[in-house]
């Protein structure tokens, strides 16, 4: 018999427990009510997401206000087999999508999730925060999508889409007040200049009077917050066949980061940190303080090194469109985005000076996309294109460990600077073979040159360790030439389910190591990874439109996955990158939309993972000499892949009713789960451990019937659960792990002019 208290039964519990025991509503098969339509461009062009052959997920601006998305990486907590952690204390968030992942802090790693924000490219992940403003939809792309996007990815795509200029004027603003003096504006203006010419302004402000984080060693807090945010848009149509939209946005981010917090590994390693931390500057011995279960509690360094950003994002965007005539379209996207930093992480959870890190980094990135697409023909339609991008990262990677054993370096600056220069052409075409059959197929030719060259710096001299112990600068250049592409047959069974299935490859382009390094073999590059992908799904519209379920089954063969992997130096294992030659995830995912009665809304999303590694020999540098003996290895097949949970659960719950004429009350709830999950590498799995954890959120509302005003009473983490979405070895001494937000609570005034 079936466990009642499993989490999916939970779930399902609560999805219909407020039909069923609350309102107890009988609903008319005939009463003319539906799911609104989801409309998306994941396809380079506008279609309903009921009628498109991808596995996705797809939020309005308001959805994501009401949950309480302002991040990237709170989008994770909605969307079933994404996640979005920070594996590591740099403030480089890490995106995986169904197990596909690339657990890398370094600045300079591409993701293996392609972010877009207006079909521009966001190639480094560091440069998505802040990214969540004045937006009208998100769209999560499952599983390879190399025909159409610009950047050479595995996981899938996330696109962010900007609201446009509007030739009606129009203006609003979001204000909400939260626990820790949290205060988040923000606000648009949009409406015509001229007859031809269209313009839009938002912007965005976050500010907190207190940190939410408290020292456990002295009285201090952590957590302030300090973001502005600009985005400008003007919409010209220069006559009845083109127009050219142009953008411009600016990011300053001046808040704290976030400290880790160290925990008593006796249990899981037998001893309570990888050893002794070493003296503090006055002589006395250093020893951790441990606490689990506190979700505030933490330590950092309160000196120079206490963690901290100035962060500054700006960038210019420019789309073109021309109806050449009734058949032919063409469109330019280009795309300049400037980021630098000066960032401050405390990697040891501990006031003193153990393994502190202070980036600076300068990143210049500049794309350009050109595609030709057929008008008017639904029965074949096809878009084709050229595609090139070049990136520049420059990084001063400070790392400060003046208190620790390995006091006598003191600090290690590792300089380094990376150039890539990317190509490609593309080809996708739709073909309505048959009243009820569809045949999508896409391919992308791709070529890409990546270069890297740098040293770490210790007493003013090169300390890069080459195969003979030399210190010399390291520089190496990589190139790679790959197809990816894809086919997908769809079956429309009626108007109100289709089936489809698809066959498709992507593939991510290597790298190098982009973190403190002291070896040659530390810094050796990671080649390119391949994926294939095998998926079924199906899209059905059900109870007269009232209902919509999803579902999809898929099989991924993964060759060549890229994986941190510690190498053995002079100093002990330190970090590195290397591949793992095979692996395959094979999964299922389920989403529920269901409008049970008028103004009642049940949202279910469940996702299944099976993940392993089939080939490894994967270094054991705890039990390995220094370069230049050969390290030794061990067989890690049978691994579970990292960030790669076997359950994920998410819904929500909405009930909306009139009170008199003129208001509209309504209540919420909202829900997700995380199954236990390895969360940096695989062959460190007693580590970077994270337990299970359930989230819950609840909010209240009025509003005019009219839309113009809405004010939210709303609580995050209602249950005030105890959870880390990270575990890592922090720095040189200790077990750390970065805790997630406690309860929040607040109000919210959402008014439109």
């Amino acid at each position: 018999m079936q466990d009642k208290n499993t989490p999916l039964a939970m779930a399902i519990a609560a999805a219909t427990g407020i039909y069923s025991g609350v309102l107890q509503a009988e609903v008319d098969d005939n009463v003319a009510f539906a799911l609104e339509e989801v409309v998306v461009t994941a396809q380079k062009r506008t279609q309903s997401i009921n009628d498109v052959g991808i596995t996705m997920n797809a939020f309005t601006g308001e959805q994501l206000r009401d949950q309480g998305v302002y991040t990237a990486e709170d989008l994770a907590v909605h969307t079933p087999g994404l996640s979005a952690t920070t594996n590591s204390t740099t403030g480089v968030p890490v995106y995986t999508i169904r197990g596909v992942g690339f657990q890398d802090y370094s600045t300079s790693a591409s993701s293996t999730v392609g972010l877009y924000l207006d079909e521009i490219s966001i190639p480094y992940t560091v440069m998505s925060r802040g990214a969540l403003f004045d937006v009208a939809r998100v769209e999560v792309l499952k599983g390879p999508q190399g025909d159409l996007y610009g950047r050479n990815t595995t996981a899938g795509q996330i696109n962010f889409v900007s609201n446009r200029p509007t030739e009606e004027f129009e203006a609003g603003f979001t204000a909400s007040y939260g626990r820790f003096d949290v205060v988040d504006v923000e606000g648009y203006v949009s409406g015509s200049l001229t007859d031809a010419v269209q313009g839009r302004l938002a912007f965005k402000t976050t500010q907190s009077g207190e940190g939410w984080q408290e020292s456990v060693s002295r009285d201090d807090e952590l957590g302030e917050k300090d973001l502005m945010a600009l985005r400008a848009m003007l919409n010209v149509d220069l006559d009845d066949s083109k127009s050219l939209l142009l953008r411009a946005h600016w990011v300053n981010d001046e808040s704290d980061n976030q400290a880790p917090m160290v925990y008593d590994g006796t249990e899981l390693h037998g001893s309570p940190g990888f050893g002794r931390t070493g003296n503090d500057l006055d002589g006395n011995p250093i020893t951790p303080i441990y606490s689990d279960n506190d979700s505030r509690a933490a330590d950092w360094n309160p000196g120079l090194w206490k963690p901290r950003r100035d962060n500054t994002l700006k960038g210019i965007g420019l789309n073109f469109n021309w109806d050449i005539n009734d058949d032919l379209s063409f469109t330019a996207i280009a795309g300049i985005d400037s980021f630098d930093r000066n960032e401050w992480s405390d990697w040891d959870g501990m006031a003193y000076l153990d393994s502190n890190i202070n980036n600076i980094t300068e990143v210049d990135t500049q794309s350009l996309e050109l595609r030709l697409a057929s008008n008017g023909n639904l029965d074949f339609t096809w878009v084709a294109g050229i595609y090139v991008s070049n990136d520049e990262v420059n990084e001063d990677y400070r790392y400060n460990m003046q208190e620790s054993r390995f006091a006598v370096f003191g600090r290690a600056d590792t300089v380094y600077e990376q150039e890539t220069e990317s190509s490609a052409v593309f080809g996708h075409a739709e073909w309505q073979l048959a009243d009820q059959w569809r045949l999508t197929v896409g391919a992308r030719y791709t070529e890409e040159e990546r270069t890297w060259q740098g040293c770490t710096i210790i007493f003013d001299t090169c300390f890069f360790l080459d195969a003979e112990n030399r210190g010399e600068v390291f520089k190496d250049t990589l190139e790679v030439a790959k197809w990816m592409g894809k086919i997908t047959l769809d079956y429309e069974l009626n108007e109100d389910i289709l089936v489809y299935g698809t066959l498709s490859n992507g593939f991510k382009s290597g790298g190098f190591n982009g973190a403190a390094a002291l070896t040659h073999a530390q810094l050796a590059p990671y080649t390119e990874e391949e994926l294939v992908n095998t998926e079924l799904g199906i899209k059905a519209t059900l109870l007269d439109g009232r209902m919509q379920l999803n579902a999809a089954a898929f099989w991924y063969d993964y060759t060549d996955k890229q994986e941190r992997e510690r190498k053995p130096t002079q100093l002990g294992a330190l970090g590195g990158q290397s591949n793992v030659p095979e692996s395959r995830i094979n999964g299922a995912e389920l989403e529920l939309k269901w409008l049970i009665a008028e103004g009642l809304n049940v949202n279910l999303g469940v996702a299944y993972l099976d993940t392993k590694v089939e080939k490894w020999a994967a270094i054991d540098a705890e039990n390995s000499a220094p370069p230049p003996a050969e390290p030794v290895t061990f067989d890690a097949s049978g691994l579970e892949l990292a960030q790669s949970p076997e359950w994920q659960y998410n819904g929500s719950i909405n009930y909306e009713w009139s009170v008199g004429d003129n208001l509209v009350m309504g209540v919420a709830t909202d829900f997700s789960y995380t199954s236990e999950v390895t969360g940096v590498s695989g062959i460190r799995a007693d580590v970077t451990r994270v337990e299970d954890y359930w989230l819950w959120g609840a909010r209240a509302s009025l509003g005019s019937v009219e839309g113009d005003w809405k004010t939210t009473l709303w609580v995050r983490n209602l249950t005030d659960e105890y959870y880390y979405p990270a575990a890592i070895g922090g720095g040189n001494a200790t077990y750390v792990r970065i805790n997630g937000m406690p309860r929040t609570f607040g109000v919210t005034l959402d008014y439109s002019f």
